[in-house]
């Protein structure tokens, strides 16, 4: 099975890359979003278990992706944008290792994600449809574990360029399995300068420009996930079919340095705190038969992460298009699953002060959900 996930996921690494190759070649760009492969490290300090202080926990995850437009529609007016539907695919795959002090054998755990954002514009207005199956387990749960399905709608008004709404519904499994959310947020500010982005109940971030290529962007967010275990060897007991569930609110601030057009580092740490449980099932289906076995909240403790993104090829230019920003920023959060990062920062020389309003909408549209709904 890990040599038949590893050729899936280079075989997608291949056609990101053929996707760029091609619009390099040709020179045309047919797209408004760039094959892109993201890599983020992350890793948080021991935690002391509330309901049991002599019991630790720790936990660190690798997350390798990327995604790729698939189709782009555009129709004129007067000469300029009237309307855009874009499909973009992604995929990711992340791995993490959840360290119990009273399991004999911590288990790594591997999360296959794939998936396709659709994103129609139409002045002021943005509609974001994202479909996303996922498998969680570790290794000795891989022939039972079934694929399962995250998915948000998202309808996103951009009102001028110094503000935004949306309203929205995500199919979550972040805080206690599956769960259906409702989505309120806004942004506040211009791209190309200081701006607030709430999306509750999920995250808030002010992002900050030092300079047409950095930026500090302080959030506060909650992220976690859910995995299928087997063979969970504890202090006492041997347990065969387990649930694990993690969920953190993580309190931080992130460097974000573009070094050109392509290539993007951010790195940054801060402080988290949450809940961890461990339930028994007849069945690994998340839903049913659970019995719990373990569950506390977790004390406070530090975190780290850093890492990069890397895009290929040409795009169309949206200079100043809000609409189209929005839109642009919803698409990069929206599909790195479980991505710590918030490696989202647009260059305030690349927004240009000419008064068009369509100009804010791609990025909105990324801005608008944070990537750990689709968890």
């Amino acid at each position: 099975m890990k040599r038949i996930t590893a050729l899936l996921f280079i075989g997608f690494l291949l056609q990101t890359i053929t996707f760029a190759a091609s619009k390099d070649t040709l020179q045309v760009a047919k797209h408004f979003i760039r094959p892109t492969i993201y890599f983020n490290l992350y890793g948080s300090g021991k935690q002391k278990l509330l309901s049991s202080k002599a019991l630790k926990y720790r936990f660190a995850q690798t997350n390798i992706g990327g995604y790729f437009p698939i189709y782009t529609k555009v129709k004129f007016n007067s000469k300029q944008v009237q309307s855009t539907f874009q499909i973009i695919g992604f995929g990711n795959i992340l791995t993490s290792k959840p360290q119990f002090s009273f399991v004999d054998n911590n288990h790594r755990l591997t999360r296959l994600n794939i998936g396709a954002n659709s994103i129609y514009t139409n002045g002021k207005n943005t509609f974001l449809l994202t479909l996303s199956p996922f498998k969680a387990h570790d290794k000795n749960s891989i022939k039972t574990s079934d694929w399962r399905m995250s998915w948000m709608f998202i309808y996103n008004r951009t009102v001028s360029d110094n503000f935004s709404f949306r309203v929205g519904y995500v199919r979550s499994f972040v805080l206690d399995g599956n769960i259906n959310l409702p989505v309120v947020g806004f942004r506040i500010g211009r791209y190309d300068g200081v701006y607030l982005n709430a999306q509750f109940p999920r995250n808030v971030s002010l992002h900050v420009p030092i300079n047409p290529n950095m930026a500090l962007i302080f959030y506060g967010k909650v992220t976690g996930s859910i995995y299928n275990m087997r063979n969970l060897q504890t202090d006492t007991e041997l347990y065969d079919k387990i649930v694990y569930r993690r969920s953190e609110l993580q309190r931080g601030i992130e460097l974000n340095y573009k070094t050109g057009k392509r290539l993007n580092f951010f790195t940054g740490g801060g402080f988290t705190s949450g809940r961890i449980s461990l339930a028994e099932k007849s069945s690994l289906s998340f839903q049913k038969n659970r019995i719990n076995i373990f569950s506390s909240k977790l004390s406070n403790t530090i975190f780290i992460n850093f890492g990069f993104t890397y895009s290929f090829g040409s795009a169309k230019k949206v200079y100043n298009n809000q609409t189209l920003l929005d839109a642009l920023l919803l698409n990069q959060q929206s599909t790195n699953s479980d991505l710590n990062g918030n490696s989202n920062f647009i260059s305030p020389n690349k927004v240009p002060q000419d008064g068009n309003l369509k100009g804010v909408q791609i990025k909105d549209i990324e801005d608008l959900i944070d990537v750990d709904d689709l968890n």
